[in-house]
């Protein structure tokens, strides 16, 4: 019984890794996202290019079929540390903790933990902005900033504590919020993922909203067919946006070039925010890839 047992658990693991090493050895010459086959049919298609040095702001503009985006400009990234696991106190009705306490743990953990020292809170800001251009006129000035926190543990050499051996960072928080404004009215797109959360987007105005439906499923190139990729890859794959149920807008993030798509029958100023929308969540992959 046995051994019997034995070789069903043999045959089973060895079939496991031939399909592993089967996947493995599959091309996959392109990927993007599946779309709605009314939609893709009405729809203009533009492969856009990914700044290659992200140093200079001119890098970030390009021509996107009859629009443009230009006047690109990108902050600097700001990265401010702190502990709050220590500082805070538990007790109701004290604040802080007493100084010496603070002391005797951070002693306690470097003289007597051979690897755990720290666990720190790490959080981030960046700004970004540019303009959407059609036939010589700015149609959108799109002002974004992206903002981030990062769970950090930094493991330490335990006869050096000054010394890091490793660092372990996860990210917890992600946000962008930007301000999209039109010649009739101002619009804001929000774009919030936590950690093991559904991701929260919109872009909305006083009197109107388009629904952003972030999209995890990818299509894959494989010897020349596109397939569908395998279903544990759960990563943002790309965004549709909707308005009354009607798809007007859509985003891949990856593949061999991002593709965006925008419907046809929009006029110019509608198709123009809808470029400036995906081409902020591409900016905003660009700026910090994390997010997602």
């Amino acid at each position: 019984m046995a051994s019997k047992l034995f070789t069903t658990n043999y045959r089973f693991l060895c079939t496991l890794t031939s399909i592993a090493l089967l996947t493995a050895c599959q091309n996959v010459q392109d990927s993007t996202i599946a779309l709605d086959s009314d939609f893709e049919k009405n729809s203009s298609k533009y492969e856009l290019k990914k700044p290659a040095w992200q140093f200079t702001e001119k890098a970030y503009q390009q021509q996107i079929g009859q629009f443009s985006i230009a006047s690109t400009q990108v902050s600097w990234q700001n990265t401010t540390q702190s502990s709050p696991g220590l500082i805070s106190s538990g007790i109701p009705g004290q604040q802080q903790q007493p100084k010496s306490l603070l002391n005797f743990i951070l002693d306690d953990l470097t003289d007597n933990q051979s690897d755990f020292v720290k666990q720190m809170e790490e959080t981030g800001k960046r700004d970004f902005a540019f303009d959407v251009n059609f036939a010589g006129q700015t149609l959108v000035q799109t002002h974004c900033r992206i903002m981030y926190l990062n769970a950090v543990t930094e493991f330490r050499n335990s006869e050096n504590s000054e010394q890091v051996v490793s660092t372990d960072q996860q990210r917890e928080h992600s946000y962008l919020g930007c301000s999209l404004s039109t010649s009739s009215q101002n619009w804001q797109l929000v774009v919030e993922t936590k950690h093991n959360a559904q991701a929260r987007m919109q872009l909305r105005s006083d009197r109107q909203s388009f629904q952003i439906k972030a999209v995890t499923d990818r299509l894959e190139l494989i010897n020349n067919q596109w397939v569908q990729g395998p279903g544990w890859a759960r990563q943002i794959t790309g965004v549709i946006i909707s308005a009354n149920q009607l798809q007007q807008a859509a985003l891949a993030f990856e593949g061999k070039v991002p593709r965006l798509w925008v419907h046809q029958q929009a006029t110019d100023a509608e198709q123009a925010l809808m470029i400036a929308a995906s081409y902020s969540l591409l900016m905003y992959d660009w700026l910090d890839n994390e997010w997602r």
